[in-house]
């Protein structure tokens, strides 16, 4: 399940036994200061593209991801790069495991084993900002899926694609704001992450309508945004178990970072 680590973020994946999955999972991430070398550059779980970013000179990454994404159709997803991106420097690489999945035994007893999916993340902060603390808040960029994988993962869902949320997840579909291992993350749509309405004694109603909507951001208190096939987000309160509807998908780019009490009218 990949909600359990957030979201597949890497290539590098491998089957394991419950046991050496729980080892796995407790290690902490590696992080690696910028610049790299050559040689961890080559471990990396990631595309030639999205590699390309850290070969080069530190102080050209922010640029080119803001160029990147200034050249989309979208302005909402425009608007959201410049905003998320303004003042922050890449400080590090991140390494970590991206996602653990339940594999099903072959035999009715045979031992269930589980898929580790590894993943790297480029991490950074504003330009002032002090030396991170282990579980401190980060801004961590994963290789983004690519046009194709998002749009077989919306049409496992069963949600209609639209191009802003084509160009958003083409760009950040694996953005995160905490470590791996701990909440805080998007997730591209998919038929395997879906809302639950029957997992809360706390309904004023409000959560039915919303059953079976994808999960696409997980957040550090427990909280979800769900996105259904008509295009609409909705945020799901964990303390009081309500799902309150919030309109379009581009009214999530215009309020992230949030929280269950902040977003705009």
């Amino acid at each position: 399940m990949d909600r359990v680590t957030g979201g597949a973020a890497g290539k590098a994946s491998r089957l394991v036994t419950a046991d050496e999955m729980k080892k796995i999972t407790k290690q902490k991430p590696l992080r690696h200061e910028l610049p790299l070398d050559r040689a961890a550059l080559e471990r990396l779980p990631w595309g030639p593209a999205f590699r390309a970013l850290v070969e080069g000179p530190v102080e050209a990454i922010v640029p080119t991801l803001c160029a990147r994404c200034t050249r989309g159709e979208s302005e909402a997803v425009a608007a959201f790069a410049t905003m998320l991106l303004e003042d922050m420097s890449p400080v590090a690489v991140v390494e970590g495991v991206a996602a653990v999945r339940a594999v099903p035994p072959k035999e009715p007893k045979g031992k269930e084993l589980f898929e580790i999916v590894m993943g790297a993340w480029l991490e950074l902060r504003p330009a002032d900002a002090e030396e991170p603390e282990e579980g401190d808040p980060s801004l961590l960029l994963g290789e983004p899926p690519t046009r194709d994988e998002v749009e077989a993962s919306f049409a496992s869902a069963g949600i209609p694609t639209q191009p802003a949320m084509v160009e958003f997840f083409t760009t950040f579909g694996r953005l995160r704001d905490m470590p791996p291992m701990h909440s805080g993350h998007f997730t591209v749509p998919s038929a395997r992450d879906r809302f639950d309405a029957e997992d809360s004694d706390d309904d004023d109603g409000s959560r039915q309508a919303w059953d079976g909507a994808a999960i696409i951001y997980s957040a550090q208190n427990g909280d979800e945004i769900l996105l259904n096939a008509k295009g609409e987000i909705a945020w799901a309160v964990l303390e009081t178990g309500q799902v309150r509807t919030i309109g379009p998908f581009e009214k999530l780019l215009g309020a992230y970072p949030v929280d269950s009490y902040s977003w705009p009218d």
